[in-house]
């Protein structure tokens, strides 16, 4: 919407600084408080789920036997992964927080946007105001060489994507964009959230993964992404009462 209004009119800068931070400085409390309502979140091992373990260790790397390097690409800012990854049969693998982890100095919470695929992000660099880009995701990228190990992974071998639990929203566009397009990357296969008997959210994810491939890479897109009969729900631990 503030873009909008320079567009119309971009000589009011100051009536668009004072609108502009005050907004990102909203938006870096949103993510101070979500740090630390994810610090009131009890992790531990009991939550680890057998199936999960299965999904990780089969089937995930460079390769389809489970015996290859597997890198596990992790969104979340919590420990949960550790309780999957350090098992004996991940012998070759690697975990990189691509969003920071909490209370890390060294690698912080990443809480931005990320579609510099978009056609405002040329028009919005172009204004010449570092404000509109305090929280695009790529800047955050390099406090740290995750996004470049990430690269370096899939520039090494075949590949196969695994999505358990991301929503693949607009707001990693580039980072899955540079994943899904790749030509080592060989399949893209959903776990999909089973809402009840008869309703999923396959149909919803392959859609929006559909907006992170470029119209000429559309014919790709559907010879990687694993039809949904091939597919499985995502393993749910049971609800507590």
């Amino acid at each position: 919407e503030l873009f909008k209004d320079v567009e119309e009119d971009r000589h009011d800068h100051w009536n668009y600084l004072s609108r502009l931070k005050p907004l990102n400085d909203c938006f870096d409390s949103i993510r101070k408080k979500l740090e630390e309502y994810l610090l009131t979140i009890k992790i531990n091992s009991e939550i680890k789920n057998i199936q999960i373990d299965n999904i990780l260790r089969i089937d995930t790397g460079n390769g389809v036997t489970g015996d290859e390097m597997k890198l596990f690409l992790y969104f979340n800012y919590t420990a949960t992964m550790k309780f999957y990854r350090n098992q004996p049969f991940f012998p070759k693998s690697e975990i990189i927080y691509i969003h920071g982890k909490l209370e890390s100095s060294e690698n912080p919470v990443i809480f931005g946007y990320g579609d510099e695929i978009d056609p405002h992000y040329e028009k919005i660099e172009n204004l010449n105001n570092n404000e509109f880009l305090r929280n695009i995701k790529s800047f955050w990228y390099f406090k740290t060489e995750n996004y470049q190990k990430a690269i370096r992974f899939i520039e090494s071998g075949d590949f196969t994507v695994k999505i358990l639990g991301h929503s693949c929203g607009l707001s990693d566009r580039i980072l899955l964009n540079t994943i899904f397009e790749h030509p080592n990357c060989k399949a893209i296969k959903v776990y999909y959230y089973k809402k009840s008997e008869t309703e999923n959210d396959y149909f919803e994810k392959t859609q929006e993964i559909s907006r992170h491939f470029r119209a000429s890479m559309k014919g790709k897109m559907r010879e990687k992404i694993v039809p949904f009969e091939k597919s499985i729900a995502i393993p749910q631990n049971p609800k507590e009462n």
